[in-house]
């Protein structure tokens, strides 16, 4: 049987924690949970590193706090533990270094320009949370 392997990015620990357990209740999927973008990166890179990759990253929009007029918070720095970086940005940068991941962003709500900002970036898709 083929294992799915899926990362969920989201700050807030409660949703991500609950969406990872429902996931994890699939025979057939893997999930991890990542709260912030550097925390992600780490484990994308440490995953990479041990020859394992995800096919799926499942990423909060607006990670780091909301983004004020849309637009992204300060882009993470190697090795800044509490940098910011808004859902969006870290789509562009994983897309970069890992082109096979598909990348579906998760919204508190639908919005169509951000989603459209989110698929440039190259998420495989936009899903509001409601």
């Amino acid at each position: 049987m083929v294992r799915i392997r899926v990362l969920v990015v989201d700050d807030h620990r409660i949703f991500a924690e609950s969406l990872a357990a429902a996931l994890a209740a699939e025979p057939d999927v893997d999930v991890s949970a990542a709260g912030s973008g550097p925390a992600a990166l780490r484990c994308l890179e440490r995953a990479a590193a041990e020859g394992r990759r995800f096919d799926v990253l499942l990423v909060d929009a607006d990670l780091g706090g909301k983004v004020p007029g849309g637009r992204p918070a300060v882009p993470v720095q190697a090795g800044d533990e509490d940098g910011l970086v808004d859902g969006i940005a870290l789509v562009t940068g994983v897309r970069t270094a890992q082109p096979q991941v598909r990348i579906v962003v998760l919204a508190e709500k639908d919005d169509p320009a951000r989603a459209a900002l989110a698929l440039q970036a190259g998420a495989s898709g936009w899903v509001a949370k409601d």
